[in-house]
């Protein structure tokens, strides 16, 4: 899967949530790559129009300040820079598996691999949202931060 921009075409690849767990119409949450933030690259979840939490940079592994990373021998992530296009991109280790990755009604994001033998969808991975990603709390703690000195 590949989560970000063409900058040839200007395609823009990003998730949205479902409205609910049952209604799979646009909902309310997008999750986009900022490519404007070159080293910095990260993701910034919105509601609506409104930022609402972001990522931790990419560090080259992972993105820095996440509590959690993809568990290994199941998926491998990375991004690409080039002149044509930036992206982050993740599958599966193992050609013949089958991926999905979700972002929930409730911003909580999933990577599900289906179970063959059980005829189901296995959630691998989450993660949801803390109060240090959350866009005011960052703009707050920063402000604290400065006027504190």
């Amino acid at each position: 899967m590949k989560l970000g921009l063409d900058l040839v075409t200007g395609l823009e690849r990003y998730t949205t949530s479902w409205k609910s767990d049952d209604d799979p119409s646009t909902g309310s949450f997008t999750d986009r790559l900022d490519p404007n933030g070159f080293p910095a690259l990260q993701f910034f979840l919105s509601k609506g129009s409104v930022k609402w939490s972001r990522t931790g940079p990419w560090n080259g592994l992972r993105f820095s300040g996440s509590s959690k990373t993809i568990p290994n021998g199941m998926h491998r992530e990375d991004f690409v820079l080039n002149d044509r296009e930036i992206y982050y991109k993740f599958d599966t280790v193992k050609s013949n598996a089958d991926i999905r990755f979700t972002l929930t009604p409730t911003e909580e994001k999933r990577i599900l691999v289906w179970n063959y033998d059980n005829q189901i969808w296995m959630i691998t991975f989450t993660q949801n949202v803390n109060s240090c990603d959350l866009m005011d709390f960052v703009v707050l703690m920063a402000f604290v931060t400065l006027t504190a000195h």
